[in-house]
């Protein structure tokens, strides 16, 4: 079973106009497998997996003016990435990380 998150910018101008910035960190980031359709990006971790493992770990989903996250594992890889993502981010904007229930994230 997955988690899920809404990354939310308090200035969603910021998101928009950085959009391509965004795009390129996330391609950047060691986990990043690949992306699909330009608004769906994939993460998996670095280390072993399961032969029955899924190919993935988290799906980012560039929205209208939010980022969706569907975290699936979160190996050390991952987690190492998803907080220098975000903090990236929060280098340049405030944001807000909730859960699918609107109840903030320790991320």
């Amino acid at each position: 079973m997955s988690a899920e998150f809404i990354l939310s910018f308090k200035d969603t101008i910021w998101y928009t106009t950085n959009l391509k910035e965004i795009v390129r960190k996330i391609t950047s980031l060691r986990t990043f497998s690949k992306s699909l359709q330009e608004k769906e990006f994939r993460l998996m971790g670095t280390e072993p997996r399961s032969p029955g493992d899924w190919n993935y770990d988290v799906r980012l989903f560039l929205e209208k003016e939010r980022i969706f996250l569907e975290i699936s594992a979160h190996p050390s890889s991952i987690e190492n990435d998803l907080s220098a993502f975000f903090e990236w981010i929060r280098s340049h904007t405030e944001i807000a990380i909730d859960d699918e229930d609107g109840v903030p994230s320790n991320w």
